[in-house]
């Protein structure tokens, strides 16, 4: 069982800012294996959870965003696995437009230190 959680800051995020999360398997051999995660917002930070077997971090899977903001607001998004001390995913940018896409893959080797 994989136990991932997500964690998605926007600063100065307006009341119509959204997000919204997919992950697909890396070792799935079709396009049917993508999921999107429902996603929780609270002020400026947007948090989901997953737990399953349709995700194995030791293989890897890709993860998808689509940010609405106001443009000119950073935003920082970090992944984590149970068990793991270290991230397997932060990354963080500026909306340079009012929509954007993030698509990045993770792995348990990405983290440095190790997963029980």
């Amino acid at each position: 069982m994989c136990t991932l959680s997500f964690f998605f800051d926007m600063s100065d995020a307006p009341d119509d800012a959204s997000i919204r999360l997919w992950l697909d398997d890396a070792a799935a051999r079709d396009l049917h294996s993508e999921i999107e995660l429902p996603l929780v917002r609270t002020d400026n930070r947007w948090t989901a959870r997953f737990e399953g077997n349709a995700i194995d971090a030791d293989v890897g899977f890709w993860l998808r965003a689509t940010i609405c903001g106001k443009p000119g607001a950073s935003w920082q998004l970090e992944v984590r696995e149970e068990g793991c001390t270290d991230p397997l995913l932060v990354d963080g940018d500026e909306l340079l437009m009012a929509k954007e896409l993030l698509v990045a893959t993770c792995h348990r080797e990405s983290a440095s230190a190790g997963c029980a």
